[in-house]
């Protein structure tokens, strides 16, 4: 979902990493990126906490400290953004992360514990009222909604909307 997101990082000429499970969609997002000699792309599954800590580390040796991240990282890897967190920390100075979240996890109030090096932003993901009933964000709305978020730099930026609660779809 956030392959636009990835492709806008290399055309504002910056190196990026992607971390994901398929190796086969990661090197089709790479190779659709006008240059795919920007992307890293990084197969492994981020619930596996190991794993991943070995696969940040050596990217960050590879290509060089990390000042910003994107992160969309399902609940069940509770510790996955503190790796993540952890490891760009020991090779970088200061550094921005745009945390994703489902509009779900908001209603939840959870914060994220960043160090000082750490400039923490929240991206959430609501819906979309149209006439009589509501509908999830689309693909390029997300996308272009996260793009806004981190050009805004707002501490908290809101894709689509959160209200009326009740108007949520279902699932």
């Amino acid at each position: 979902m956030l392959q636009k997101v990835s492709k806008w990082f290399t055309e504002q000429e910056l190196h990026t990493s992607v971390i994901g499970r398929n190796i086969k969609r990661l090197k089709e997002m790479r190779n659709s990126c006008d240059t795919p000699e920007r992307v890293t792309c990084l197969e492994v599954d981020y619930h596996n906490s190991d794993e991943l800590r070995v696969k940040i580390k050596n990217s960050i040796q590879k290509n060089g400290p990390v000042t910003l991240v994107v992160a969309w990282i399902h609940s069940t890897a509770v510790d996955a953004l503190q790796i993540i967190s952890e490891e760009i920390e020991t090779f970088s100075k200061e550094w921005e992360l745009f945390h994703i979240i489902g509009s779900s996890a908001y209603k939840s109030g959870e914060k994220i514990r960043c160090s000082s090096l750490c400039r923490y932003y929240r991206i959430i993901l609501g819906f979309i009222v149209e006439e009589k009933r509501s509908r999830w964000l689309t693909h390029d709305e997300i996308a272009s909604g996260v793009i806004a978020g981190i050009q805004h730099k707002q501490r908290e930026w809101i894709v689509g909307t959160l209200e009326p609660w009740d108007a949520r779809p279902s699932w």
